[in-house]
């Protein structure tokens, strides 16, 4: 059976665990995002400079099973 003490103790360790759980995600959603606009900025940036390439096509012939 638990003793009084360790109720206090819980709280604070589950507390702490929340925090720090949503410290690391935040952290990396905002890195993901900033990551993000920057591709979008390049890409926007390198669309004028971009060439089409035309592969040619190859068709795959197997036997069904």
């Amino acid at each position: 059976m638990p003793n009084a003490h360790h109720a206090p103790l819980r709280i604070a360790g589950l507390s702490f665990a929340l925090l720090m759980t949503l410290a690391v995600d935040g952290s990396m959603l905002w890195r993901l995002d900033t990551i993000a606009q920057e591709g979008a900025r390049n890409a926007q940036s390198m669309a004028s400079t971009t060439r089409q390439v035309t592969l040619p096509t190859v068709i795959v012939r197997a036997p069904q099973a």
